[in-house]
């Protein structure tokens, strides 16, 4: 799934984050499924700590240099979340499990088709990728939500995606190609979903 790759790089470029302790050690820690798990845990806990600024940066138009800023600025601000990791990942999965880890407060208790059938319609999309994203969501909203429940890394997460693929795929611009990792379309698809469940008046950049 290539298309949404212009997506993933618009974004924002390889953040690098090392907990004090280890800023200076330049080996990775643990697998894949390990790094995933605990960039989503930093997510998460960065999303308490600093909420509105979370929301503030989710907002903003994410093919500007502010936009890219901004979430750096913030990842490193909240170094202490790391608990001992080490981590580097591309900005749109620290965007995407940050979207992830504020949706609930958003549906409050709603089922996500719910909940994206009781926002404002949102505006064209921004590219490709964001299409794809949108489109998906709005044409499988359960099996999404699925795989944003589902836990990193994990069996549950892998099935979710293949139950997508075919939704997604066909959400996919006519004669495109695109290659996503399981990362990325969870980021993408979090993203979507979160811009999708936006309340009337929330400020949400839609253009």
């Amino acid at each position: 799934m290539r298309a949404a790759l212009r997506y993933l790089t618009v974004i924002a470029p390889a953040i690098g984050l090392a907990a004090p302790a280890q800023a200076q050690d330049g080996r990775t820690r643990g697998t894949p499924q390990q790094a995933a798990r605990e960039m989503q845990n930093f997510s998460r806990c960065v999303v308490r700590r600093e909420p509105d600024r979370a929301r503030e940066i989710l907002a903003l138009d994410y093919r500007t240099s502010e936009y890219q800023q901004q979430l750096r600025d913030l990842a490193l601000a909240e170094r202490g979340c790391l608990r001992g990791a080490q981590l580097s990942f591309g900005g749109v999965l620290l965007a995407g499990a940050m979207a992830e880890a504020m949706l609930p407060q958003l549906l409050e208790g709603r089922t996500l088709a719910a909940g994206i059938a009781a926002a404002p319609a949102t505006s064209e999309p921004r590219d490709d990728g964001e299409r794809a994203a949108l489109c998906t969501v709005q044409a499988a909203p359960d099996g999404v939500a699925s795989l944003l429940v589902s836990n990193v890394g994990t069996s549950a997460e892998r099935d979710a995606v293949m139950a997508i693929t075919t939704p997604l795929a066909g959400c996919l611009t006519a004669g495109t190609q695109a290659t996503l990792n399981r990362a990325g379309i969870r980021a993408l698809l979090a993203l979507a979903s979160y811009r999708l469940a936006q309340p009337a008046g929330a400020g949400m950049d839609r253009r």
